[in-house]
């Protein structure tokens, strides 16, 4: 076998695993959400953090800030770094619908702490000029369906790919990657075909978070 058969062929073979593998059968981890209670739900606003209270009825956290603004986040831990006590600027964005879309940025004067994105594709409803120093897409993993329900005729993974000064990660749902200073972590990248019959089925395309290590 000459060089270039044996290199046609491993590009057939990572081709084939790229869509059988684990990665193409995974399902998502989860999403996040974030907004603000009362009022305008997203809002840009630089404030102290009194208190963090659970909500396990909701799978979240409660924000007690001064000038009594609160923030209810959605996830399985609280915003990292975010201590009671700091003084931060946080940068919500929400979007209402089915499924519905969220975004935040925190920042400790001028440096961005965490990020986290929930959408049906990289900044198409909120956060819509992106993350500063960032350049997220999803691009096609060459996955089949991972299955199929009622309502959605097809799910299929796709890959998140992330550069940050240079440095670039491209992750299914379920995995992280390390880029300078910060921690990734994919929730969700996929692209949903719904069924006709459903009209409130909507799930999340992409979600990950960004934290500052």
């Amino acid at each position: 076998m000459n060089q270039l058969t044996a290199f046609a062929l491993a590009l057939v073979l990572a081709s084939c695993e790229a869509g059988t593998g684990a990665g193409c059968s995974r399902e998502p981890v989860g999403r996040v959400n974030a907004f603000f209670a009362g009022g305008e739900a997203s809002r840009d606003v630089v404030v102290t953090v009194v208190s963090i209270t659970p909500l396990p009825d909701l799978g979240g956290f409660r924000y007690e800030m001064s000038d009594g603004v609160r923030l209810t986040w959605i996830a399985r831990e609280p915003i990292p770094a975010v201590a009671a006590g700091g003084r931060y600027r946080f940068r919500v964005d929400y979007a209402g619908g089915s499924p519905d879309a969220s975004g935040l940025l925190v920042f400790e004067n001028d440096q961005l702490l965490f990020a986290a994105l929930t959408d049906q594709k990289p900044f198409q409803h909120v956060l819509r000029d992106g993350i500063p120093r960032f350049a997220i897409a999803m691009n096609d993993a060459g996955c089949g369906s991972r299955g199929r329900t009622r309502c959605h005729e097809a799910l299929v993974n796709l890959r998140l790919s992330f550069e940050h000064r240079g440095e670039t990660a491209s992750l299914f749902h379920g995995e992280k990657a390390t880029l300078g200073e910060f921690e990734i972590e994919a929730l969700t990248a996929q692209k949903v075909t719904y069924a006709s019959r459903c009209a409130d089925a909507g799930l999340p395309g992409v979600a990950f978070t960004i934290r500052r290590r």
